[in-house]
């Protein structure tokens, strides 16, 4: 399992303090952010499963307004984790009744595991160790926090080249391949909207 170095750590802070700077602290314009939640919740429809009463956990939570999102698709626990501390603050500001953690996945071991793992724009940052290995770690990681479903998205690299210094567009059939390596007991799809990916790791149950 790769875990991120501190070089790696250090770098990812720099690409969303820059981003803060630029009042924008999770990177999304307009209804884009919306847009990507709806995207998002799919997962549910394709497990033919429900969001109500379910429990999610929200990695690379950023400002934690997901969880306002899936409040109103109705579950009944939440919570958030990152690394990146002054997004956490902004979490906890904006929305008071959450519970937002300083957590690294790939060093945390919870006593219990969740429906549904969500995971928006927190996998962009160009590491100097391979990104793919960690992708792999990552995708494993949350899987096996998943009970029902889990959901990620990612930049590809169909239409821009990958050659940003900071962000790290993706192959998609690369990203595939994990996603099909890890969830040997489930299934997988994705959708594409321009120069993104989501990608359903799922459990469908039988009805």
């Amino acid at each position: 399992m790769q875990k991120l170095s501190q070089e790696d750590i250090q770098k990812n802070s720099m690409v969303y303090g820059r981003m803060a700077s630029l009042n924008n602290p999770d990177f999304w314009f307009g209804s884009h952010k919306e847009d990507n939640y709806e995207r998002m919740s799919i997962i549910a429809e394709l497990a033919n499963a429900t969001l109500e009463n379910a429990k999610c956990l929200d990695v690379g939570c950023g400002t934690g307004d997901l969880s306002k999102f899936l409040r109103k698709k109705g579950i009944a626990e939440y919570l958030g984790v990152d690394i990146y501390g002054p997004s956490l603050e902004l979490a906890r500001k904006n929305h008071q009744n959450e519970l937002f953690l300083f957590i690294d996945i790939l060093e945390w071991s919870p006593d219990d595991i969740f429906d549904y793992v969500f995971c928006s724009g927190a996998l962009s940052t160009r590491l100097s160790s391979d990104n793919y290995n960690f992708i792999e770690s990552v995708v494993s990681k949350m899987w096996s926090l998943a009970k029902t479903g889990l959901v990620f998205n990612l930049l590809i690299d169909d239409y821009l080249e990958n050659n940003d210094t900071e962000i790290f567009r993706y192959s998609l059939e690369k990203v595939l391949d994990i996603c099909n390596k890890v969830a040997k007991e489930g299934q997988v799809s994705y959708k594409t909207d321009g120069d993104e990916a989501h990608f359903y790791l799922y459990r469908a149950l039988v009805v």
